[in-house]
């Protein structure tokens, strides 16, 4: 089966166009410190974030792809449970091993006090839903419709969704490609969307608020 001009589109800007920024910004960002305000990168983060959505969402509409948000059986979603724990705990045994580094780096676009912590907050609910829909949901069923297998498409998506997000370091960039993979998994299992968003949410929000701890206790 094949796709439209806006779905090819769709998958270049999400797999060239974001990595590609991705790295650029990386190159540029070597210091400790963002070259703007925490919440005005929060807030500009998050209309991106918007931007690729509406485009994920003019695809789907084109393709005649239907999202599919709630699991088929509530009870299928426990892997997204298993996820959160897997991924909870993998970043508190990791953070040693960072090199300092890579933790200011993280320290640098991570809400520093409670008026950063609203703004950041906003970015995680609309990161939580759009990425999920933009990778695992449109991206994803455009990739099947081009033939490719579900594994082989998860692959593929999990390693363009972990290379946008390289400007939080090398280490990092590994681990959120295992992360995505998870998800992956918990939306072919689960059949629905919700349980990703909410686990994704939900780790994107505690990141936020026990790394700057770990930094200040350090």
């Amino acid at each position: 089966m094949r796709i439209d001009g806006f779905g090819a589109g769709f998958l270049l800007i999400i797999g060239v166009a974001i990595p590609y920024l991705a790295w650029k910004t990386s190159q540029r960002f070597r210091g400790d410190e963002l070259p703007m305000p925490r919440n005005q990168f929060f807030f500009q983060t998050a209309i991106f974030q918007v931007v690729i959505y509406g485009a994920a969402l003019v695809a789907a509409s084109t393709n005649a792809i239907r999202l599919q948000l709630l699991p088929i059986v509530w009870w299928k979603s426990w892997p997204a449970l298993a996820l959160l724990v897997f991924s909870l705990a993998l970043l508190k045994f990791a953070w040693p091993s960072r090199d300092d580094g890579e933790k200011r780096r993280l320290y640098a676009i991570l809400p520093h006090d409670r008026h950063e912590l609203g703004p950041y907050l906003v970015l995680c609910v609309v990161a939580g839903i759009a990425e999920e829909v933009i990778y695992r949901g449109v991206a994803y069923r455009l990739l099947l419709r081009l033939g490719i297998s579900m594994w082989i498409a998860a692959a593929i998506l999990s390693v363009v969704f972990a290379l946008a997000h390289s400007v939080q370091g090398w280490r990092s960039t590994i681990v959120i490609g295992a992360i995505a993979a998870g998800f992956h998994v918990v939306v072919i299992y689960s059949g629905g969307l919700l349980p990703a968003i909410v686990v994704h949410f939900a780790y994107d929000a505690v990141a936020g608020i026990v790394i700057p701890r770990w930094m200040r206790a350090s």
